[in-house]
This record gives structure tokens, sequence and C-alpha cells, in this order.
């Protein structure tokens, strides 16, 4: 059996993404790099060994100075690192998957679940109202 002991608590304010390096969210991939996700603030982005965003993707600029790449992310869930070392990004809020090439710095669009006739999980306005109990 494993023996887990806490190194650390951290508490994270209403809307914070990051705490000293430490995301509310998010997955690591096979090589360790740390993609935090911002389910409400609609971004997704790599956490650097500082503890600070690399870049992000987002419909729009998240935060000053750090690199974004354009996806119109509506609440998204999850990322992956695909064999070509792309990434794909899956959103619930608009049921759209999008294929990142961080070479490029650029995002498509993979498949549009809505013209699809995929279902999202619920309104925007329903998510954003949601508690987490």
């Amino acid at each position: 059996m494993t023996a887990w002991t806490i190194d650390k608590i951290v508490h994270f304010a209403p809307g914070d993404v990051l705490n000293d390096g430490f995301a509310g969210f998010g997955f690591h991939d096979r090589a360790g790099r740390f993609y935090a996700i911002s389910h409400q603030r609609h971004f997704l982005g790599l956490v650097g060994s500082d503890g600070r965003f690399e870049w992000t993707v987002a419909a729009q600029q998240v935060i000053e100075g750090v690199p974004n790449i354009a996806a119109d992310l509506e609440f998204p869930m999850f990322v992956d690192v695909l064999p070509d070392r792309t990434l794909v990004a899956s959103n619930f809020g608009n049921a759209r998957l999008y294929r990142i090439d961080l070479d490029r710095m650029a995002a498509r669009l993979l498949a549009d679940g809505q013209a699809l006739g995929w279902r999202t999980w619920a309104t925007a306005s329903s998510i954003e109202n949601a508690s987490c109990g």
C-alpha cells in the first residue's frame, strides 16, 4: 500500500487559476508538463517550471505578456498530447474539439459537435451559475 503525506495545502480565491505554481484543475502529460484549465474563464495553458503560464489558448488574450493561441474555447474540459505532439482540447460549452499546434502557435477546429448534432452538457448560464457544493 502506498503511503501519502501532505506536503503543502494551497488555497484558491474565487477566480484564481494559479496559486504558487499550482492550478485548481488540469492535466499532466507523459513528459511531465502541466496544463492548467480554467472552465469559467474559458482558457487553458501550459504552466512552466517557474509556476507561470508559458502560453494560453483562448478566444482572446488572457494574460498580458503571455502568448495566446486563438481558439473559441467555451468551458474547456480536457487536453491531451497526440502522437504528432499537437494537443487536442475539448469543450463542454460548445462541443468543439480543437487541435493545437504548438510549433506554429495555431489552433484549428477538429470537430464542431453542435454541427454534428452533439449536445452540449448545459447552457453557459447554467454552468456559470452552478456551484460545486
